[in-house]
């Protein structure tokens, strides 16, 4: 299998990785170099396509020893190398977060237990976005709530805090006393039993520190677009030595794995809504 293998510098194929395989590629990545920026592309893509089949997870030593390949800053004295590990550290963490805010590909679950007297509960601090609110009371069957927006529930309900009965609605504001984001219910519990409340939600990735942590918290589904953080510190630091060729070329594989991640999200290969099951015979 193919992986890791294309880089704008020489970068080393993985373990797995065929050393012919890497040439080819290298090879015909330079026939084109000189060539539109659409045939440039094309090929990029494809050879992205090709390279992420079979990946293997990257911690963040890893991630480390391929940017240094590709910078050429591989000396073993720490005190030679141009980057130090807490600077590409950081980048790989601006990296993930620029994956995650573009993609909303983690998502999370949580659950709320209103309690008479309370209207704004604290959400989880790797909240971004709310993808679905329900709320079941005892035994009942759950039911989802309608997100609304404080400005309309304020215009049709000045007096929403006040009024009574099971939460129907949800809004979310920026909390007025720490930096994350509340919810409220609507209308909020203000006597009886209270019921629970669970909230799915895209999450944020949690920072890496040590070399051994793997990115996006180690989730399987996140494996083949690794080298998408090498891609884009590479480029930044490409960027800063001025070699703006090279950054572009890194930054466009660092953005067509962007693109093939929106494009594998909630896809569902197996499922054909066309087709109906008839009766056994």
């Amino acid at each position: 299998m193919w992986f890791r293998v294309f880089r704008m510098e020489h970068t080393e194929p993985n373990s797995q990785g065929s050393p012919m395989a890497a040439g080819v590629l290298w090879v015909v990545a330079h026939m084109f170099s000189k060539k539109g920026d659409m045939m440039k592309n094309k090929l990029i893509s494809f050879l992205l396509l090709l390279c992420s089949v079979g990946a293997n997870a990257l911690t963040m030593s890893q991630i480390e020893t391929q940017v240094r390949r590709n910078m050429r800053d591989t000396a073993t004295d720490t005190t030679l190398q141009r980057y130090s590990s807490s600077l590409l550290i950081d980048m790989a963490n601006e990296a993930q977060r620029d994956i995650v805010n573009q993609t909303w590909a983690i998502e999370s679950i949580t659950t709320i237990t209103p309690s008479v007297g309370t209207i704004f509960y604290s959400l989880p601090t790797d909240y971004l976005a709310t993808i679905k609110v329900s709320y079941r009371k005892g035994t009942t069957a759950p039911y989802e709530l309608t997100e609304v927006s404080r400005k309309g529930l304020f215009a049709s309900n000045p007096a929403w805090e006040t009024t009574t009965g099971s939460p129907t609605q949800y809004y979310i504001r920026q909390s007025t006393t720490t930096d994350f984001q509340e919810l409220a219910f609507v209308p909020p519990i203000n006597s009886g039993g209270a019921g629970t409340a669970t909230i799915e939600y895209f999450a944020s990735a949690a920072d890496m520190a040590a070399g051994t942590d793997t990115p996006f918290g180690a989730s399987q589904w996140f494996i083949p677009y690794h080298d998408a953080i090498v891609y884009r510190i590479t480029a930044r630091l490409k960027m800063i030595e001025g070699k703006n060729d090279e950054a572009t070329n890194y930054m466009t594989l660092y953005g067509n794995y962007v693109s093939v991640m929106k494009a594998r999200i909630g896809e569902r290969p197996n499922f054909n809504p066309s087709i109906s099951v008839g009766t056994p015979r």
